[in-house]
C-alpha cells in the first residue's frame, strides 16, 4: 500500500518488532490514499433532454478502476475501464417521461463509490393539441382554450382570413391547459384562429384552422343590430338569373321570387357571408319577376330589400 514500506522499516526500530507490527496493522488503512469521490456533471438535475445526449462524471482524485452509468438502475453499456468518464444515451430508444441517471465505480482500494443521481425528463415527441374551445364570444372579443399533452407555452394567431396576420403575446408559463383572450375584434365578423404550443425543447405544434363569428352589436334598445343590404344587382338570362348583394355584417342569404309580388318560389343558403349570390332557376323568357332579399345574422337580426327584373326573350 501507499507509503507502507517506509513505515514498516521504521516502526520496529522505534517500538520494537512486535509493537511495530501491531501498530502498522492499525495505521496502514489511515495512510492509504483517500477513496475518490464521484459526481455526475452531465446531464444536470431537473433538465429536459432529447435525442442523443452525453453523460459525464468526474472523480475528485485518481483511483477509480471501473465506472458504470445506469438509467433507472439499468446499466448503460459495459463498465468503463479506461479513457474519459463519458457515455452516450440515445433517448429515442425510450418513451418520453422522467428518468434517473446514476453513476457508480470501483476504487482501487476495493470500495464502491456512487455519484448523487440526477433526474431528467425525456421529450422527443412534439406536443399534441386537443380540446379546442372558443367561448365567451362577444361583439368585440372571445376566449380560446385548448389542452396539450406536454407542458408548453401558448400563443394564438388570428385574423379575418386564414393567413391570420395578428398574434397574441406568448404565455411562457409551461402548462397543459391554456387560455388566451382576444379583444378589440369587429362585431358580426368571422375570425380565423390557430393555436401554437412549444414544449421545453422548442418543439412547436400548431392546431388546424378554427373559425368563429363575433356577436352583433346591440341596438340602444338591447336588440341585435340588423345588417345593411346594399349593391343589389341582377344578371338575368331567358330562364335564370343571378342576384348579388352585400351586407355590412356577415349573414345568410335568402330570396323569395315569382311573377307577382306574392312570390311563390324561394332560394336559400345558410352560410354567413358579407358578399352574397343566389341563382334563381326555372324562369320564363320575356317575363317580369318580383323578388325579396332577406339576410339574417347569427344573432337573428334580419334585413330585407325588394327588387324587380325582366328576363330577356329567347
Amino acid at each position: 500500500m501507499r507509503f507502507a514500506p517506509i513505515f514498516t522499516h521504521l516502526l520496529p526500530v522505534l517500538f520494537g518488532v512486535v509493537a511495530g507490527d501491531a501498530l502498522m496493522r492499525s495505521v496502514t488503512p489511515l495512510l492509504s490514499a483517500a477513496t475518490p469521490g464521484l459526481s455526475l456533471v452531465q446531464p444536470t438535475d431537473g433538465s429536459t433532454i432529447e435525442g442523443t445526449v452525453n453523460i459525464a462524471a468526474v472523480a475528485s482524485a485518481a483511483g477509480l478502476t471501473t465506472l458504470q452509468f445506469s438509467i433507472n438502475g439499468v446499466p448503460l453499456g459495459p463498465d468503463i475501464g479506461s479513457g474519459p468518464c463519458t457515455a452516450s444515451w440515445d433517448t429515442t430508444s425510450v418513451s418520453d417521461g422522467n428518468y434517473v441517471v446514476s453513476a457508480s465505480g470501483q476504487a482501487d482500494d476495493g470500495l464502491t463509490v456512487s455519484a448523487a443521481p440526477v433526474s431528467v425528463t425525456v421529450v422527443n415527441q412534439s406536443p399534441q393539441i386537443t380540446g379546442i374551445s372558443v367561448w365567451n364570444i362577444s361583439s368585440s372579443g372571445a376566449s380560446v382554450t385548448w389542452h396539450t399533452t406536454q407542458p408548453t407555452d401558448a400563443e394564438l394567431e388570428f385574423g379575418t382570413a386564414s393567413t391570420y396576420g395578428q398574434h397574441t403575446a406568448i404565455d411562457g408559463n409551461p402548462a397543459t391547459t391554456h387560455t388566451q383572450v382576444l379583444t378589440g375584434l369587429t362585431s358580426a365578423t368571422s375570425y380565423h384562429v390557430r393555436m401554437l404550443s412549444r414544449n421545453a425543447v422548442g418543439k412547436l405544434s400548431a392546431s388546424g384552422d378554427q373559425v368563429f363569428t363575433t356577436a352583433s352589436k346591440p341596438t340602444p334598445f338591447g336588440l341585435p343590430m340588423p345588417p345593411v343590404i346594399s349593391n343589389v344587382q341582377v344578371s338575368a338570362s331567358a330562364t335564370s338569373a343571378i342576384v348579388t348583394w352585400t351586407t355590412d355584417l356577415v349573414s345568410d342569404s335568402e330570396i323569395d321570387f315569382g311573377p307577382s309580388p306574392f312570390f311563390g318560389q324561394r332560394a336559400v343558403t345558410v352560410e354567413l357571408v358579407p358578399a352574397h349570390a343566389l341563382t334563381l332557376p326555372n324562369l320564363e323568357p320575356g317575363k317580369t319577376y318580383f323578388g325579396r332579399i332577406r339576410s339574417r345574422t347569427q344573432s337573428g337580426a334580419t334585413a330585407s330589400a325588394t327588387f324587380k327584373f325582366t328576363t330577356p326573350p329567347q
